[in-house]
């Protein structure tokens, strides 16, 4: 099971000293959907990977990486009448477009979201293309998910082909 551990790995959070990243251990954040969301706002918020996948922070002075107003803007997404199979897709694992956080966005402006009301225990996840009714969808840990696409061991369809890479990019607007 790969965890925001792997992602740590493979593309370290250039603010975080690597001291603070080996004291946590695997134990502490395999599975535990509530750790990894912590440390992926933590060490990743408000910047970007590979040019490409935005990681959103609740509370960001830059309301384009604010979760909190993304998530204003994926719930107005996801009530315009073009995405019903997206919204069918909600409701049939039992929730409303209310119960949908945003967590991220790409620079083609797919949305990526956590659906659930419990966000501690949290294990479904959508990419959502904004071009189209089209969404993929994902369980476990996004720090997971994003180490598996940013590896090549995952693809998402919504993505472009060329997203993965040997050496991984991440940074922060400004930085």
């Amino acid at each position: 099971m790969t965890s925001i551990l792997d992602l740590a790995r493979i593309c370290p959070p250039p603010d975080i000293e690597p001291s603070i990243i080996e004291g946590v251990s695997a134990a502490s954040v395999e599975g535990n959907v509530q750790a990894d969301r912590r440390l992926l706002h933590e060490w990743y918020g408000g910047g970007c990977f590979n040019d490409f996948l935005w990681v959103y922070s609740p509370g960001h002075a830059n309301r384009h990486l604010d979760a909190n107003a993304r998530t204003a803007n994926l719930h107005r997404v996801l009530e315009r009448q073009a995405a019903v199979r997206i919204r069918a897709r909600i409701a049939e694992l039992g929730y409303s477009i209310s119960d949908t956080v945003s967590w991220g966005g790409t620079d083609n402006g797919d949305l990526c979201c956590w659906v659930g009301t419990d966000l501690d225990t949290l294990a479904v996840g959508l990419i959502i293309d904004c071009r189209e009714d089209a969404f993929y969808e994902y369980a476990g840990s996004t720090g997971s998910l994003i180490h598996r696409l940013l590896s090549g061991e995952e693809t998402c369809p919504i993505f472009p082909e060329d997203f993965w890479d040997e050496q991984p990019t991440y940074g922060r607007p400004g930085a």
